[in-house]
C-alpha cells in the first residue's frame, strides 16, 4: 500500500508515484490530502492524471482541497473518496475523513476548537462501528490525537515532515510531502524532499486474523533525477488492536 500526501499541485509527484507503483508492485494508493494547493478549478486539471494510474486511489481530503476538487475526484473511476466511510480493498479495512476545512471556501488550518470536535467525532465513530479499520486516514495529525491503540495504522499528512511513531501498539505514519510542498517547496530555504511510504501487509489465513503490517519502506527523493532513497523498517505488533 503506497501512502502519499500533500502533493500540492506538483505534476512531478505523479511521475514519482508511477515509478514507485511500477517498481514496487503497489496494489493501491492512500492519499491523506492536499492534492491541490488552493482548490481552484484550474488546478483540478492536475488531478486528471489520477485516472491514468492502473490501481485504486483512496483519498481523504485536506485543508487545501475544495469541494469542487472532491466532486471531480468522485467522477474518476479508480478513485475512492473517504468521508467518514470505510472501504475494504483486498481484505484491508480503511476508514477516512475529510478535513473540516475541505467543506468550506477556506484553506487555513482549522482552529483548535474545530480540530478538537473533529477528533471527538472520529473517536465516536471508532466506538460505534462493529468492525474496526486496519488503517485510519486523516489529513491533520491533530484529528487523530489520543487514538493510539485504537487502530493498528494511522496515516496523516499536513506537516510536510515524514515521520513514523509507535504509540500504544499503533503505528502513526506521516508521509511528509509527495509533491515536495509544491510552490512552497521552491520558496523554502532548505530543500524539501519528495517523500512517500510503502506499507507491507500479510494475512494469516490459517488463523483467519486481520491483515498485519510487517514492514515499511520510507522513500525519499532529494534530487528527482538522482533516484530513490529507500529505508526499510520491520514492524511487529505485540497484540491485535482489533481484539
Amino acid at each position: 500500500v503506497l501512502h502519499v500526501s500533500d502533493i500540492h499541485n506538483n505534476p512531478i509527484a505523479f511521475d514519482f508515484m508511477e515509478q514507485v507503483i511500477k517498481n514496487f508492485s503497489v496494489d493501491f494508493v492512500i492519499d491523506t490530502g492536499d492534492l491541490t494547493d488552493y482548490g481552484t478549478p484550474l488546478e483540478d486539471v492536475v488531478i486528471k492524471n489520477l485516472s491514468q494510474l492502473p490501481i485504486k486511489y483512496v483519498f481523504a481530503a485536506g485543508n487545501h482541497d475544495s469541494l469542487n476538487t472532491v466532486e471531480m475526484l468522485k467522477d474518476i473511476e479508480n478513485v475512492i473518496v473517504l468521508d467518514g466511510s470505510m472501504v475494504n480493498i483486498q481484505g484491508i479495512n480503511i476508514l477516512g475523513f475529510m478535513d473540516p476545512t475541505a467543506e468550506t471556501q477556506d484553506i487555513a488550518t482549522p482552529n483548535e476548537l474545530v480540530l478538537s470536535d473533529f477528533n471527538l467525532d472520529i473517536y465516536k465513530k471508532l466506538w460505534s462501528i462493529e468492525e474496526l479499520p486496519d488503517i485510519l486516514a486523516v489529513h491533520n495529525p491533530k484529528g487523530t490525537e489520543n487514538l493510539g491503540g485504537k487502530v493498528p495504522v494511522v496515516l496523516n499528512g499536513h506537516t510536510h515532515k515524514l515521520s513514523l511513531n509507535q504509540v500504544k501498539n499503533s503505528l502513526i505514519i506521516n508521509a511528509g510531502t509527495t509533491g515536495a510542498a509544491g510552490i512552497r517547496g521552491l520558496q523554502a530555504k532548505d530543500d524539501i524532499p519528495y517523500s512517500a511510504v510503502l506499507l507491507y501487509f500479510k494475512e494469516d489465513v490459517e488463523n483467519e486474523s486481520r491483515p498485519q503490517l510487517f514492514a515499511v519502506d520510507v522513500i525519499k527523493i532529494q534530487n528527482y533525477r538522482a533516484g530513490f532513497q529507500v529505508e526499510r523498517l520491520f514492524f511487529q505488533q505485540e497484540s491485535d488492536p482489533h481484539e
